[in-house]
């Protein structure tokens, strides 16, 4: 996976969720599970759309760094299955977005990326890390980033969907992406309208 730095808008800065405060912030590295943001590893056009302007309304910023991740088992899936995974993509342009085959794909494939940012040292070039999944299996490598000295985020589109260890290793908000909703900071709701 090749990296790219994500330039995007700089909100202004609201109070409550620290996933809303980008004034100030230094460089974030977003790892995106993209089959557990849509609900699905086979989403329709308009959800990968519908997570696509949710997500970006939190304000990704020059310096930030996006990996995303998501399943496309070539053999197995129709030709509308290859014209999903190549509008996700595609509407992805800010990050590096890379297609896997096989169970927990996506997950494996980043959580491998952030271990060896972790193992090389280059984790402690960003301030924060937002985990955008609730899959169990990132838990890990949340615990070792933290242990580092990062602040760990998830942004997560169901709170049936987050693995209570996980929730457990993460030290920053949890944003529920639809609702707009920090569970950590329950009083406020994100305002993603002033990034857009």
């Amino acid at each position: 996976m090749t990296p790219q730095l994500a330039p995007g808008p700089r909100p202004v800065v609201g109070p409550g969720c620290c996933l809303d405060q980008t004034q100030g912030r230094g460089r974030r590295l977003h790892l995106l599970d993209l089959d557990n943001l849509h609900g699905s590893g086979n989403p329709s056009i308009r959800r990968i759309d519908q997570v696509r302007n949710d997500y970006d309304r939190l304000g990704l910023m020059d310096g930030d760094l996006v990996y995303g991740a998501c399943m496309h088992e070539p053999g197995r899936w129709n030709r509308e299955h290859v014209r999903r995974v190549a509008h996700i993509c595609k509407v992805w342009p800010k990050g590096t977005v890379r297609p896997v085959a096989g169970k927990n794909g996506a997950d494996k494939a980043l959580v491998g990326k952030a271990l060896e940012y972790v193992d090389q040292g280059r984790i402690t070039w960003f301030d924060d890390v937002v985990i955008a999944s609730g899959d169990h299996l990132f838990r890990v490598a949340a615990n070792r980033m933290r242990r580092l000295g990062v602040t760990v985020h998830l942004v997560i589109s169901s709170e049936r969907a987050l693995a209570d260890d996980l929730r457990k290793a993460a030290d920053g908000c949890i944003l529920h992406l639809g609702e707009r909703q920090c569970l950590r900071h329950l009083d406020v709701v994100v305002d993603c309208a002033k990034a857009a």
